[in-house]
């Protein structure tokens, strides 16, 4: 292979690194979001659940307000228990793009390496050419010189 193709490689994981880089980014925010949600949700259900817990007087309208709070703060659970799993879905992503994202970097190491030592080989081959042509050149100039003498 040639530098060329491992320059067009390098590109190309570099630019599905930007865009792994961008999507973990996003899935990052939106884990905040939820963890944010989340605590905001408990925030409410320990003030329903705590509310007139200590009033123990039995009529019929604070029953009926206890239900209704009761029914409340399940449906409360019930959207922190879909946010955690969300989140959750959302944290899965989060590591499954960190190991696109470390995958992508060892195979663009592995051709940024490989396209260095091409480069060394060249340049030795270039070194080696160069100096075989210059021994050449005085080799002729000393030919030249003692032929030329005698």
């Amino acid at each position: 292979m040639s530098a060329k193709v491992w320059q067009i490689m390098i590109k190309k994981l570099t630019e599905e690194q930007k865009v792994l880089e961008s999507r973990l980014g996003e899935r990052k925010r939106r884990a905040l979001e939820l963890r944010s949600k989340i605590q905001n949700l408990e925030s409410y259900l320990q003030d329903y659940l705590t509310h007139d817990s200590r009033d123990m007087e039995f009529d019929r309208k604070k029953l009926l307000l206890r239900e209704s709070t009761m029914a409340f703060v399940s449906q409360l659970n019930a959207a922190k228990l879909k946010l955690e799993g969300g989140l959750d879905t959302c944290n899965s992503e989060c590591e499954a793009l960190r190991k696109d994202l470390l995958s992508l970097l060892i195979e663009s190491s592995k051709y940024q390496k490989m396209e260095e030592a091409y480069l060394r080989r060249q340049r030795s081959l270039a070194e080696k050419a160069d100096r075989k042509y210059h021994d050449e050149l005085s080799t002729l100039s000393y030919l030249r010189s003692n032929t030329g003498l005698s």
